[in-house]
């Protein structure tokens, strides 16, 4: 019997909730779970009766914490107040994934169990899929040691007549119901502020993690305003590897995109690369042609990428593996 999953989320964290499905996909297939969001819901559908008929009917609620999380007043002071009340009466089990620092420590959700280990958020793991294997990982222990065995209701033996199920028939439609979007500037700008604190925190939490694992490496970090920041790894004491990363409005990346900068060098002219914000008609990512025309000009040994865009991921492992290349041929 799967157990019945609730995920409490704020639609601004939709994206990070996104990875997470992909990564209870594999228990979802086996049979062992059956999650459920809001985006489940149906057109037509009373959204307050939904939500809470699968609130109440969940063996285990995941609650995606984040500021926009704390803020909303349907999570925070619906969704969770109910579930605490379940999870102090046994009838589920509540659980607090940390997607983004907020202050989660001083509300009810402290309670709860906390993933990923020690409460350090998903944002803050240089490898996202990293922290969602982990918590995947420790969410299939917690669905094994649930009891699902359906309850046992006494009743006079009297004999019922079983009768079939009709089963609903979903009218045959296509898949192919995507429109083009339309991205505004507003739009590409938003992206771009939130990708490069993205690739920031990439670079940063990449160089400690560096460090911690090879005693002989050491490393350098350097915001050196809000569009710009250094990094630079030693090994024996010599630099081998530095870099600067620059978030552009204009100049080689177009209107806007993120630039790379072989060593820390004051000067914005000497750009060994760019990434590009374009849209794909569904999706704003990162154009990495030009990208990949310097990584081959500039004897950096580019990958192959297919013709699709850069998510922000995709986006900090490729500038990533231009800084770590020489430590690696």
């Amino acid at each position: 019997m799967a157990a019945k999953i609730f995920i409490s989320y704020s639609h601004a964290d939709e994206t990070l909730r996104g990875r997470l499905a992909v990564h209870l996909k594999p228990m979802q297939r086996e049979g062992l779970i059956d999650p459920w969001h809001d985006r489940r819901l149906l057109p037509g559908d009373d959204v307050d009766h939904g939500i809470s008929e699968h609130l109440e009917s969940a063996d285990l609620i995941l609650f995606l914490v984040s500021p926009d999380f704390l803020n909303s007043e349907y999570c925070y002071d619906i969704e969770a107040k109910r579930a605490l009340q379940r999870h102090e009466e046994g009838s589920a089990k509540a659980i607090s994934i940390i997607l983004d620092h907020c202050d989660w420590k001083n509300t009810p959700l402290a309670k709860f169990v906390v993933l990923p280990n020690d409460g350090k958020p998903v944002v803050k793991h240089p490898n996202h899929n990293e922290a969602f294997l982990q918590i995947a990982g420790e969410l299939r222990r917690v669905v094994g040691s649930l009891d699902l065995s359906p309850s046992v209701i006494s009743a006079d033996p009297i004999s019922i007549p079983q009768v079939a199920p009709k089963l609903a028939r979903t009218p045959p439609r296509s898949t192919n119901l995507n429109i083009k979007k339309e991205f505004r500037d507003r739009d590409r700008g938003k992206f771009l502020n939130e990708s490069y604190t993205y690739i920031r925190n990439y670079f940063e939490e990449s160089l400690a993690e560096l460090e911690a694992r090879h005693p002989e490496i050491e490393t350098e970090f350097r915001e050196l305003d809000a569009d710009r920041f250094t990094s630079k790894i030693y090994r024996g004491g010599e630099e081998v590897s530095s870099c600067s990363v620059i978030r552009s409005e204009g100049g080689m990346a177009g209107k806007w995109g993120v630039m790379y900068q072989s060593g820390t060098s004051a000067s914005r002219n000497s750009m060994q690369g760019a990434l590009s914000v374009d849209d794909d008609g569904q999706a704003l990512g990162f154009d990495a042609r030009m990208f990949d025309q310097f990584a081959g000009m500039g004897g950096f040994g580019g990958r192959e990428r297919d013709d699709g865009l850069l998510s922000q991921q995709g986006a900090a492992d490729a500038l990533w593996e231009r800084l770590i290349h020489p430590l690696q041929r």
